[in-house]
């Protein structure tokens, strides 16, 4: 899609706004990020997505998302055998434990695309 398509349906208002809803700054990048995609298969998976997500904020089931930071940095660190200070540690475990939380708060919810996408979370 043209940029000039997304301007006129106001497209980057939408986004912001999504945007300032996320729980963690890299969900807020996500949002910012996202394009209208030209697949229908992908359309309606997305769709899907909403539609479950949507569903747990409905009964008010939603994962908790506490503590999620973005440690992309930290972890580049250390997967390079570089030394976490504290306060980076901190980041990393808060961000884990609320992967974790997430994962296993849907494993019980009729929410197999989120499910699927929480599968990624290994506990291990």
């Amino acid at each position: 899609m043209d940029s000039f398509a997304l301007e006129a349906l106001e497209f980057p208002a939408i986004a912001e706004r999504v945007a300032n809803a996320a729980a963690s700054e890299p969900g807020a990048a996500l949002a910012r990020a996202v394009v209208p995609s030209p697949d229908p298969e992908e359309v309606a998976r997305r769709q899907a997505l909403t539609a479950e997500a949507i569903a747990l904020l409905e009964i008010a089931e939603e994962p908790l998302l506490e503590g999620i930071a973005d440690v992309r940095e930290d972890v580049a660190l250390a997967a390079r055998g570089g030394a976490l200070a504290p306060k980076s540690l901190r980041g990393v475990g808060g961000t884990v434990s609320g992967a974790l939380r997430a994962r296993a708060a849907l494993e019980d919810k009729d929410t197999p695309l989120l499910r699927d996408l929480a599968a990624a979370i290994d506990p291990a």
